[in-house]
């Protein structure tokens, strides 16, 4: 495991969510995100490779039905109890029973067992869930129960691939914090909060999709509006699963806002230095199908991204690591702290 072990170190964390078109289904049609989920079969194997090359420890989430083979093999673990939204095209489940012919014919779209091979053969990089169905947590019609049976389900999968699931990123960021208790219950040790400030905070997707809020956290991404975003470990609040907060979202390359790229990558590598001066963690997260459109110009900006972290790591002994190992760092200390 990556050397933790003094948060007087700076700490760059990465976290993907990696959910194909189950978590654009409700957003857009496939055939309009086809580039995007078709190019993920390129983007993953290059960033892992430029993982292993500089040395990256990063926690991938993954949507539980990524690990079958089809929708048969799938049908076969669906859990009984499922959510029942009040708007129904945020089901996954009421989509694959309208779309089974167009899944069928479209599966490597949906499924992906072979990439998360290759995230598990390669080094530091921790599996993660992002649940099993991309539940979302604060939607109405959903219950404790839906959600219990979903990670029920995750953990079951999980297992069957010989894996441990101990971190969770939820879909669209939505926390329900009665919920964290049922993922300590099974054995999830760390979860991805959001941001600190108002504009990254939501009670749904209606909230989430204000007008306002979107156009500040756009504006954001590009300047600095609302800080550095940075959090120290020694003020994480010590409740399992450990609250392992967002810093920012990577954007991905636009054409259209070329000239302002460099804005997007700098205003990244300033959080980043100002988390390695001050001892700080710092959390960047994207979806694979962000870097499924201008492959190369996402991995450019990833590499330059990761370039200053090497110079950071040089400067000011900043570490990379994964969700799980930073929620081993603080139960440490917990148990330090409790005399255990």
């Amino acid at each position: 495991m990556n050397d933790v072990k003094s948060q007087k170190e700076g700490m760059l964390i990465i976290s993907l969510d990696f959910e194909l078109y189950w978590g654009m289904f409700d957003k857009v049609s496939l055939e309009e995100y086809r580039e995007n989920l078709e190019g993920v079969y390129v983007a993953i194997p290059k960033i892992l490779e430029i993982f292993k090359r500089y040395d990256i420890h990063a926690t991938w989430a993954i949507v539980g039905f990524l690990f079958y083979d089809g929708l048969i093999d799938l049908k076969k673990s669906l859990p009984f109890e499922k959510p029942n939204y009040s708007n129904p095209e945020n089901n996954s489940y009421i989509y694959i029973n309208k779309n089974f012919e167009n899944i069928n014919m479209n599966n490597s779209l949906h499924f992906s067992r072979s990439l998360i091979e290759k995230i598990k053969k390669t080094p530091s990089q921790e599996i993660g869930s992002h649940t099993f169905s991309h539940f979302y947590c604060l939607e109405d019609g959903q219950n404790e129960f839906s959600f219990t049976k979903d990670i029920e389900t995750t953990i079951q999968t999980f297992n069957e691939n010989g894996l441990t699931c101990k971190s969770v990123v939820f879909p669209r960021n939505q926390i329900n914090k009665e919920y964290l208790k049922i993922c300590n219950n099974y054995g999830i040790t760390s979860y991805r909060g959001t941001e600190p400030n108002f504009i990254y905070k939501a009670k749904n997707e209606i909230e989430k999709n204000n007008k306002l809020k979107r156009i500040l956290r756009f504006l954001d991404s590009y300047l600095n509006l609302f800080g550095h975003n940075t959090f120290s470990l020694t003020n994480v609040t010590k409740n399992i699963p450990i609250n392992v907060p967002s810093s920012r979202f990577l954007r991905p390359y636009s054409k259209s806002l070329k000239a302002f790229e460099k804005y997007k990558v700098n205003r990244i590598k300033k959080d980043m230095e100002y988390a390695a001066r001050n001892g700080n963690a710092y959390h960047i997260w994207w979806h694979p199908h962000n870097f499924g459109k201008n492959v190369e110009e996402n991995l450019n900006n990833l590499i330059e991204i990761l370039d200053q972290f090497l110079y950071l790591k040089e400067k000011y002994n900043m570490k990379s690591a994964n969700m799980s190992e930073v929620s081993q760092k603080v139960m440490e200390e917990i148990r330090i702290e409790s005399g255990f």
